[in-house]
């Protein structure tokens, strides 16, 4: 699946993975993502998934940053059935910066 800027989709069942990948080798990624509850808020640090911390506390939400030593993708890994339940939305982000 393919999502344009503002897009969106539902998780399945079990569990998704999505990739973040740019090709351009003079262009670097920063990717995160964030466990929301019910009102769109953030309920602390550990609902921020980023490079310095690649694991939710709940173990729903894991971020590779070099699979397959790949410089320029990200892959965030999602256990839909580890997901709390005051957990409403992931919002996944990425910057990209020129060299």
């Amino acid at each position: 699946m393919e999502l344009i800027k503002g897009g969106n989709a539902s998780l399945a069942d079990t569990g998704i993975s999505r990739n973040f990948s740019v090709y351009d080798v003079r262009i670097d990624i920063d990717v995160s993502a964030f466990l929301l509850n019910e009102f769109g808020q953030v309920l602390g640090d550990s609902c921020f998934i980023f490079y310095n911390q690649p694991e939710s506390e709940c173990g729903s939400l894991t971020l590779n940053l070099s699979p397959n030593n790949q410089r320029n993708k990200r892959t965030f890994f999602v256990k839909s059935l580890q997901v709390p339940e005051n957990i409403h939305r992931i919002v996944f982000t990425l910057s990209a910066e020129k060299k």
